[in-house]
């Protein structure tokens, strides 16, 4: 489906956005309030633990960061298992988020994560 449904950017990308990431945003006071972001795979080197309070920001608390595109830990190949996956390490590890990992497929997962501070 990849090529087949290109998604198209419907915000501005938020200030040092990596990889493919689309905003929702909703009206402020003459700012710009990130209800949710979505982020396609290719953001490991933005979340690393020294940014991600840079990348916690990118919505307001309440907002939702989601991560799409990833393979459930179950169905990674061997050669894999001594990656560090940031994706996760940030929203589980995060202290300012609450997420949880979907199944969107049988062999595709997403991060769904909550702003809380």
């Amino acid at each position: 489906m990849r090529g087949a449904h290109r998604r198209r950017r419907r915000g501005p990308a938020p200030p040092h956005a990596v990889g493919a990431a689309r905003t929702a945003a909703g009206a402020g006071s003459g700012s710009v309030e990130r209800h949710a972001v979505f982020i396609d795979a290719g953001a490991r080197d933005s979340l690393q633990p020294q940014h991600w309070d840079r990348v916690t920001e990118w919505v307001r608390v309440g907002g939702l960061i989601v991560f799409d595109d990833l393979k459930p830990l179950e169905l990674w190949p061997p050669e894999w298992n001594d990656l560090v996956d940031r994706k996760r390490e940030f929203a589980f590890h995060n202290p300012r988020v609450e997420s949880a990992e979907v199944r969107t497929t049988a062999t595709e997962a997403a991060l769904v994560i909550t702003r809380v501070r």
